[in-house]
């Protein structure tokens, strides 16, 4: 197996497959290529890593300075530790964190889902249909 076609298979793509007429396929180098550019996946280092707010992320970069760039533009200036940890993020959402060796996107996801206020949840309902005519039926 070549190297691109390792790197393509660690991302989950598949390589070679069989048709309906049990005939081996394989994916042109130029597809794959391609698609893995597409999906931005990188085997040797960490494009993507995902955290919960408020609890400091671990990641496998560079102990440094590094700059947090957070979803809404704002950025901050943060120190990596020596285990590759960097402080936890109050935020919830897609940001990035630049650092000397690269770049890296961080998912940071809340505690739990939004949900809707206490209350009721249920009310009437009918079928729109059902409305038509002067005598709903």
């Amino acid at each position: 197996m070549t190297d691109l076609a390792t790197e393509a298979a660690a991302a989950g793509l598949q390589v070679e497959w069989k048709d309906a007429d049990g005939r081996q396929h394989r994916v042109d180098d130029a597809v794959l290529r391609a698609v893995l550019d597409t999906l931005d996946t990188r085997v040797d280092g960490v494009p993507f890593v995902t955290g919960d707010t408020g609890r400091p992320i671990a990641t496998s970069v560079e102990p440094g300075a590094a700059r947090l760039i957070l979803e809404d533009g704002t950025t901050r200036a943060v120190t990596i530790a020596a285990d590759g940890t960097i402080p936890a993020i109050a935020e919830p959402g897609y940001h990035r964190l630049d650092t000397a060796t690269g770049a890296i996107t961080l998912a940071i996801a809340p505690p739990r889902c939004v949900a809707p206020p206490p209350g009721h949840g249920w009310g009437p309902a009918v079928q729109i249909p059902a409305l038509r005519g002067s005598r709903p039926a």
